[in-house]
């Protein structure tokens, strides 16, 4: 396995199958954006919630890739950056030192006290990490859209709410009303004269 990291060869698979998981992402980010009138054979008509459902459910697995890569390369750094190298072990007097670190990726230089440095993580695996990186923040810019717009066409669909004071919300107002005294008239105590014959 240290053989084929160190050749290249890993990276070169890793570099390629980001290429084409951002190409496909680019294209459905474009495809939010632009909404392409349907009719045509590569669009398919879906609504609102399944967009969302859908992008939803890409961000979750390449954010949660993403997430756990993270977690497992830069532990170290996130619970302290400048003691990333004697983290999780019992150095003692014989600590080594942690050089030029970073949080993304996530890598740090170690010096040990016999002088040899090394890295912190694998190449391959703090590659690893950008090349997830920007496939989730593709995916999370398109669940943000795509949730934006179901939102808009919620509150479109929503019927409009009827004011105070409009014409048949008051007693007595109302065409079913009509020949029925109102509380104010039953109250007053006076009576209608009677039908003369």
């Amino acid at each position: 396995m240290s053989s084929v990291g160190g050749s290249g060869v890993l990276s070169a698979v890793l570099w390629a199958g980001l290429l084409v998981m951002v190409g496909c992402l680019l294209v459905a980010l474009l495809a939010e954006c632009c909404e392409p009138p349907l009719g045509s054979a590569l669009v398919m008509p879906m609504s609102r919630s399944a967009k969302l459902r859908r992008t939803g459910a890409v961000f979750f697995v390449i954010g949660s890739a993403f997430a756990l890569c993270y977690a497992l390369a830069g532990w170290k750094l996130l619970a302290g950056p400048s003691s990333a190298c004697s983290t999780g072990a019992d150095w003692g007097s014989e600590r080594p030192r942690t050089w030029e670190y970073s949080l993304l990726p996530p890598q740090a230089t170690c010096q040990y006290t016999s002088g040899h440095t090394q890295r912190l993580n694998p190449d391959w695996l703090a590659s690893l990490t950008v090349e997830l990186a920007i496939p989730a923040l593709l995916a999370g810019i398109g669940f943000v859209l795509a949730w934006h717009r179901w939102r808009q066409e919620r509150r479109a669909a929503r019927p409009d709410d009827v004011p105070d004071g409009a014409p048949g919300d008051v007693a007595g107002d109302g065409p079913g009303d009509a020949g029925h005294p109102t509380a104010k008239q039953a109250g007053s105590g006076r009576t209608s004269p009677p039908d003369p014959g």
